[in-house]
């Protein structure tokens, strides 16, 4: 049987460079809210669908940005690139000081749906390009739009590396007794090598993002030791995250059959309806290990050969048993599944009849963690003991980013960047 939901209503919001900690906890990879036609935006290193976007400087390795526009309607979109500073603020340059080429390009490469119910045109971008080439390491934006600039269809970000030095780290437990069984701290070495770096205490900026920016991110980190050629981060009383919980997921791959965790699959006049089956607060619960993707998704059908234009769309149910601790807190869905919406889209609606918070979104077949965050905690860490609880144990990627701006340049360069995974069982 299908259970109506509340419709939500999408409202804009515009373009606020992301905290170092998400209180909504939206995605920290884009920065403004997708045209209402955007969806399934994905951007990542060529083979790698499930890697950060970040590739090696001057090393021919290239980015993949794909979207689909629902429109019916065959567009002329183009795309830029702005460098920015290790805050995500515009930088100092000259956009003829970081682009070998063209400031802006067209996305020439679109194939249209088949054999859908949802009609889309799928737009894909292999770069950079022959005609649009980088020359400085650091923080990148790419913004699509189609004949204004200023009339954005959706943002994403991207780095592109210069490693001239190694991370080494650890995922290891707070040293405060009170936090052993909740908290993870990420102690790390920067090896410098033959590098040299005068004051690398105002220099050097270090950036930790847990599961590719989906929940906290930590930055302002400061040397415990400089050891000349290595910078010591070990015990620095910041680099500390909740350990959260591991995510939920959302299975569509198929639409032809109910995978796990699906209650009913219906087809109905606007289109496919699944039903997830109902979630329950985990917070009181102990912990319990899950494979997943650490917040990621993965675009992928099942029913037909090509998951770019094949792959069809359906509207996902979610219903959440609430428990007292959270009736009068504003409960939303969190990772990769939301990125690129507004936030009211990912808010769930409590529905006095059922007595169930209860949300939907709209997506393309495939593979979706996700999690269940409250909105009125202090940082993004505590946004989820409510609803998922926070565990040590919990299997975390972190991705930590280095940024060195040398004396005399007006840019921050990356010169660093690793993946932990942890704890270590």
């Amino acid at each position: 049987m299908f259970f109506p939901i509340f419709i939500i209503i999408i409202s804009a919001f515009s373009f606020t460079p992301p905290a170092s900690e998400s209180k909504t906890g939206q995605n920290q990879n884009f920065t403004s809210t997708d045209k209402n036609n955007i969806k399934s935006v994905n951007i990542y290193k060529s083979g790698f669908e499930l890697s950060d976007p970040v590739i090696l400087f001057n090393s021919g390795e290239q980015l993949i940005l794909s979207f689909d526009d629902l429109d019916d309607q065959l567009k002329n979109y183009k795309y830029s690139i702005q460098h920015c500073d290790a805050n995500w603020q515009v930088s100092d340059l000259n956009y003829t000081e970081y682009i070998d080429g063209f400031p802006q390009d067209q996305i020439s490469d679109y194939s249209f749906s088949s054999n859908t119910t949802t009609p889309y045109i799928h737009y894909e971008l292999v770069f950079p390009t022959n005609y649009l080439k980088l020359r400085k390491s650091g923080n990148y934006l790419i913004k699509v739009f189609e004949d204004d600039e200023n009339e954005i269809a959706f943002t994403r970000k991207f780095k592109l590396l210069d490693p001239k030095v190694k991370i080494e780290g650890e995922v290891r437990p707070p040293v405060s007794m009170q936090s052993k069984e909740s908290k993870q701290e990420i102690g790390f070495k920067i090896i410098l090598g033959n590098l040299y770096i005068p004051n690398p205490e105002t220099s050097v900026k270090v950036v930790i993002q847990q599961n590719h920016g989906t929940q906290q991110i930590i930055k302002d980190i400061r040397i415990v030791r400089n050891q000349g050629s290595i910078l010591d981060y070990y015990f620095n009383n910041k680099s500390i995250f909740s350990g959260g919980n591991e995510f939920r997921f959302v299975n569509i791959k198929s639409l032809k059959y109910k995978a796990e965790n699906v209650n009913n699959i219906e087809y109905l006049r606007d289109g496919f309806h699944v039903v997830m089956q109902k979630d329950y607060i985990r917070s009181h619960k102990n912990y319990v290990f899950e494979n997943d993707i650490n917040g990621k998704k993965l675009i992928k059908t099942e029913d037909a050969d090509n998951s770019a234009t094949e792959a069809d769309y359906a509207w996902v149910h979610f219903t959440l048993q609430p428990d007292l601790s959270i009736m009068q807190k504003d409960i939303f869905i969190n990772g990769e599944i939301t990125e690129g919406l507004a936030p009211d889209l990912s808010k769930m609606n409590y529905n006095p009849q059922t007595n169930l918070f209860e949300g939907r979104l709209f997506l393309k077949q495939g593979y979706y963690d996700y999690q269940y965050i409250t909105s009125d905690a202090l940082s993004f860490g505590d946004n989820m003991l409510n609803t998922e609880g926070s565990h040590y144990e919990t299997n975390n990627e972190y991705s930590i980013f280095v940024y060195y701006r040398e004396a005399g340049t007006f840019y921050d360069q990356l010169i660093g960047y690793g993946t932990i995974l942890g704890p270590t069982k």
